[in-house]
């Protein structure tokens, strides 16, 4: 009977820790989920600013801002 016991404890045990184990896996995995979002929010943010930027450089874009310009006036 003492065996039983003692397996009984042992397995309680590791059944504990794995589940210890598996909700601080879980909290990592959202954490870098988390930091991923926010990374992949400031590439964009960026890609938004070059392609304004990039769109302003075109001269057809630039003459035709210029031109609107001139006629509200």
């Amino acid at each position: 009977m003492e065996d039983m016991q003692t397996v009984i404890i042992l397995m309680t045990v590791v059944i504990i820790i794995h589940s210890v184990t598996i909700i601080v896996l879980f909290g990592v995995i959202i954490s870098l989920l988390t930091k991923l979002k926010r990374l992949v929010n400031q590439a964009e943010t960026a890609v938004s600013n070059i392609a304004q930027a990039t769109e302003w450089l075109s001269p057809v874009k630039l003459f035709t801002e210029v031109v609107q310009l001139f006629r509200k006036k």
